[in-house]
């Protein structure tokens, strides 16, 4: 089975994959979701001060941190600057 790990963009969260999650699970792949620090909030709520000091590359560690925790090497994908952070993982390698 191989896992997709997939990457919300500016002020979304998890939520927005559950469309997609559900059909590549329906396959068989393994779909994580994870959510970008600060981003665990509502939309309508007043973002963390502290998202404005975190940059691409902070998000990019975070995730190959989790990414690392997984049996197997993923596919990533990702919308909007969850596109951008996954071309930063594949360059990163």
């Amino acid at each position: 089975m191989k896992n997709i790990v997939m990457i919300h963009g500016m002020w979304g969260g998890s939520w927005v994959w559950d469309n997609y999650k559900s059909v590549f699970e329906d396959k068989g792949f393994t779909c994580y979701t994870p959510v970008l620090r600060y981003h665990d909030i509502s939309p309508s709520d007043k973002p963390d001060p502290l998202l404005g000091t975190t940059s691409l590359l902070d998000y990019a560690q975070d995730l190959k941190e989790f990414i690392s925790t997984l049996d197997d090497e993923p596919v990533i994908m990702g919308h909007s600057m969850g596109g951008l952070l996954s071309q930063i993982l594949g360059a990163q390698g």
